[in-house]
């Protein structure tokens, strides 16, 4: 009998087994509670709260588990026996005698388990290394200015602990190091590249993770850039709405300026119109290294409206927006991702999308272009066993019958990037299920629309769509030039 064999057969590996079968229930209810607290709650601080909470619970059930699992398998071995089935599931009278293959097995979980975990902390080992290393490679002093600042911002925290500020040219996202003598490190440029008020968010937000000992989920994280236009006169403290507007590609990326599509865009008459605009440069964006731009190979939408949710949540908790004003708009990749995001939250009361997908397998026979659509996805719809399953786990048709929120649907007749039919789908979906929408679909076109008269009209629609569902308001439309 070998080493592995003599210890499957003490209490302990039969207690660990049978506690790492019960946690799988365990975990199931309290995520399950989770998730209804986690929608219900719109306070950073409760969802915050909730979340250290499932997981002290979840700790605490397995140690009680494991407690209470212990002296039952020490009495199974004193006589002579296999741990058995649980009571809903015994032998019966005729087979007592014959030890349960399944639950012999139970004890074997508890080896591969303690396994995973030693994999999981030798990995979690090197990423502190590298992350300790960090604090002595490629940094510099911060400006004096900002040092100053800091000392100030730590103070109306009321945070003892003194910080120090730090430039480095490792760190590709602002990080915070250590807990006794915590550290804030900059990547280079970012202090004299932003805004002072931008910067100063930053280091708030930073300092926020000392004061709540949270610093090490820090290092995890990413941060995620985009652009908010004010309307006009804004006043601090007072809520506006919110357009958010998301760029195309996805490997393209919002600058500071007009940049492509203005016309098509017009935040100048949004934000004239009262609204705040948010352009959110999300995972998958460029410009900000190949692991971000790289973000969505393998899971299109599996980081992208969670940014698009964060930069939102972050408005709202600064006091800027109000949550019960709020509308989608996007072009191309753009347009996916709203349809994707009305399929997972109703918490944006309209949506427009123009050139916009509905399901990745049949866009594939319809595009001009599939080779990106190969990398995206592991290979092409039609091979030997093709990735249809991820195709389709990917697109918004999938779970079109969750849509609540009221859509536009906006494409052209000569457009063979994402064609028409594509909105058409979507549309007939939304008529089926009672959901308000209109598709509109614009001659002589092709993937961006190009016509003035067609630029008006779409935004002229959108205006009126915005106006009715968001802000209860109606809307007099601009005339085309003739």
């Amino acid at each position: 009998m070998t080493l592995l064999e003599s210890w499957v057969g003490t209490p302990l590996a039969g207690a660990l087994g049978w506690t790492l079968l019960h946690s799988l229930w365990q975990g199931a209810i309290l995520a399950a509670a989770l998730g209804i607290v986690l929608m219900a709650a719109r306070s950073a601080r409760v969802r915050y709260g909730a979340a250290c909470s499932a997981m002290l619970v979840m700790l605490s059930a397995f140690v009680f588990t494991l407690a209470r699992t212990m002296p039952e398998r020490v009495h199974e071995l004193q006589a002579g026996q296999r741990p058995p089935f649980p009571a809903w599931n015994l032998p019966t009278a005729s087979d007592t005698s014959k030890p349960s293959s399944a639950a012999a097995a139970v004890p074997w979980l508890a080896p591969f388990w303690i396994a995973g975990v030693w994999l999981f902390y030798l990995g979690q080992a090197a990423s502190w290394i590298s992350v300790l290393r960090m604090r002595r490679r490629g940094v510099c002093c911060a400006p004096e200015r900002w040092q100053r600042e800091i000392e100030r911002l730590s103070s109306v925290l009321r945070l003892s602990r003194p910080v120090q500020l730090l430039e480095s040219c490792v760190a590709d996202a602002p990080v915070v190091l250590g807990h006794f003598r915590p550290l804030i490190l900059m990547p280079v440029g970012l202090l004299t590249g932003l805004p002072a008020g931008q910067v100063e968010a930053i280091l708030l937000h930073e300092l926020a993770h000392i004061c709540r000992c949270d610093y090490l989920v820090n290092v995890f994280q990413r941060t995620i850039e985009g652009l908010l236009f004010y309307p006009i006169g804004y006043q601090p403290g007072t809520r506006y709405p919110l357009v958010v507007q998301m760029h195309g590609g996805p490997f393209e990326s919002d600058k500071f300026g007009a940049g492509a599509g203005v016309l098509q865009n017009y935040v100048p008459v949004l934000t004239a119109k009262g609204y705040a605009v948010l352009r959110p440069n999300y995972r998958g964006s460029a410009g900000y290294g190949n692991a971000f731009y790289r973000g969505v190979v393998g899971h299109y939408f599996q980081d992208m409206p969670y940014d698009i949710l964060n930069g939102v949540d972050a408005l709202i908790q600064r006091g800027i927006v109000n949550p019960d004003q709020m509308v989608l708009m996007g072009w191309s990749a753009g347009g996916h991702l709203a349809n994707k995001l009305i399929t997972m939250t109703g918490r944006f009361k309209a949506s427009s999308s123009g050139a916009s997908l509905a399901q990745w397998i049949s866009l594939y026979g319809q595009t001009d272009s599939r080779v990106n659509r190969n990398v995206l996805f592991g290979g092409t719809p039609w091979q030997k066993n093709a990735p249809t399953d991820l195709y389709w786990a990917e697109s918004p048709l999938k779970d079109v019958a969750n849509i609540k929120t009221p859509a536009l649907f906006f494409s052209s007749d000569r457009d063979e990037r994402i064609g028409m039919w594509q909105s058409v789908e979507m549309y007939r979906a939304l008529v089926s299920n009672g959901v308000p929408t209109h598709l509109y679909i614009a001659p002589r076109e092709g993937h961006q629309w190009a016509e003035l008269r067609h630029l008006i009209f779409k935004a002229n629609t959108e205006l009126e769509w915005f106006e009715k569902y968001a802000r209860g308001k109606t809307y007099t439309w601009e005339k085309t030039p003739q």
